[in-house]
């Protein structure tokens, strides 16, 4: 499938990909539109786009978030190249003698960090 999908001139129009973030920051899933790194499986290109985009990745803290959330309404609301749907939504249940639960908002709860707690009290 990757190969067919990295071809500019394939023929296809629509492909469903499983991915999921390695790290919170919105230029895993934006930057592959400017920087050849073979996920701009699109091939839009734009070189005003790609300035924006290359801009940003080298923002830090608010400032990247804001400039990376201009790109994202322009991409959305004008271009199209790619879109996210179907996020999962995750639920852990655990007795109420589990305490000490530590919730990773990209990889889940951290099972190493649970721990039982007596007397069925909950703490954590």
């Amino acid at each position: 499938m990757w190969t067919l999908l990295s071809r500019p001139n394939e023929p296809w129009d629509i492909a469903i990909d499983h991915y999921g973030a390695n790290y919170g920051d919105p230029g895993e899933f934006i930057n592959g539109l400017a920087f050849d790194d073979g996920f701009n499986f699109s091939h839009y290109h734009d070189s005003g786009l790609n300035q924006k985009i290359r801009a940003a990745s080298r923002l830090s803290d608010v400032a990247r978030a804001q400039a990376y959330a201009g790109i994202d309404l322009a991409l959305t609301r004008d271009v199209v190249p790619q879109i996210n749907f179907a996020n999962p939504l995750e639920q852990d249940f655990f007795s109420a003698r589990i305490g000490c639960q530590i919730y990773q908002p990209l990889v889940g709860i951290d099972l190493a960090a649970l721990c039982i707690q007596p007397g069925g009290q909950r703490r954590g």
